[in-house]
């Protein structure tokens, strides 16, 4: 997996998790 792709990757995956956390409060 090139460096961008996986960069892209982790974004989308903290992204997720905020999102899923602020559904949560």
């Amino acid at each position: 997996m090139s460096v961008y792709l996986n960069m892209q990757n982790k974004q989308y995956k903290l992204s997720q998790l905020a999102q899923e956390h602020l559904l949560k409060i």
